[in-house]
């Protein structure tokens, strides 16, 4: 029979006045379970109460957290052999594991036991996949990353999401001209004096002449200058729209003075694996 051994209390306090024990919270819809690696009991709280609990010693162990920072991957491997009679019973009640949260802390022992707040998170998750070997009384399974609420769908970069103009989430105004094409304008630069807005006021907006729209490259007082030509240039007296835009980077929402509304994440980290 293969047994995950429990820390040994006597060999530990032998090397350390002080050393780390796992202590788990596995939460059943039948009720709690505390357990820990140990080999004797433990006195120690549920984090967020002020009451001591007591932690079984069972031999379980659990496999390296591996996870991105992005939470791409987020899971680790959790092992019981000879596990107490309550967990055990439910082993033998078939009962489905699936989808109960676990909660795995690193206690400082001894002086955790007096001091409810030492102490370090290491996973909370869900139990995922369980399985049972029958030959070496041992019960296996995965536990999945417990994920934060968010809203479905919300993306998060670096750039901004929301569309610009839109009163719920970007909140800026968007600013509009109808005029006409003046003259000396050609398919890339069009020509207006009565464009007296600010030099790149127009920037990263559109401008519509007929059946064209083109993104604006730039603006001065008196033109804009569109980043792909018109098919020709346009006729002088040709009415046209104007709009201004943004391209979602912080930099283009401080030009327009929003970044209150910002809503891209301009700390993104990198993509990179830790292993604790």
């Amino acid at each position: 029979m293969s047994v995950v051994l429990p820390v040994i209390l006597a060999n530990m306090k032998d090397k350390y006045e002080v050393f780390f024990v796992d202590v788990y919270v596995i939460t059943l819809a039948t009720g709690v379970l505390h357990y820990t690696n140990l080999d004797v009991p433990v006195e120690w709280y549920v984090p967020g109460t002020s009451t001591p609990m007591t932690y079984e010693p069972i031999p379980i162990q659990r496999g390296s957290l591996k996870q991105t920072l992005d939470n791409k991957i987020d899971n680790l491997t959790l092992t019981i052999s000879d596990a107490s009679n309550a967990f055990m019973n439910a082993l033998l009640q078939s009962f489905d594991f699936r989808g109960s949260q676990v909660d795995i802390y690193q206690i400082a022992y001894p002086d955790s036991l007096s001091n409810k707040d030492a102490y370090k998170y290491v996973f909370s998750g869900y139990i995922d996949a369980p399985s049972l070997d029958m030959d070496k009384a041992t019960f296996s399974t995965t536990l999945t990353q417990r994920m934060v609420n968010t809203e479905a769908g919300r993306v998060v970069g670096v750039n901004c999401n929301a569309w610009f103009g839109d009163s719920d989430e970007c909140g800026a105004t968007k600013g509009i001209k109808t005029s006409t094409v003046k003259s000396s304008s050609t398919q890339y630069v069009i020509y207006d004096n009565s464009i007296t807005e600010t030099a790149g006021y127009w920037k990263n907006g559109t401008i519509t002449i007929a059946y064209e729209t083109k993104k604006i490259l730039s603006s001065s007082v008196g033109s804009v200058t569109v980043e792909f030509p018109f098919y020709s240039t346009p006729t002088v007296g040709t009415s046209y729209t104007m709009s201004t835009g943004c391209d979602h980077t912080y930099a283009d929402c401080t030009r327009h003075n929003n970044t209150s509304n910002f809503g891209g994440f301009p700390a993104v980290a990198l993509d990179y694996m830790i292993k604790t």
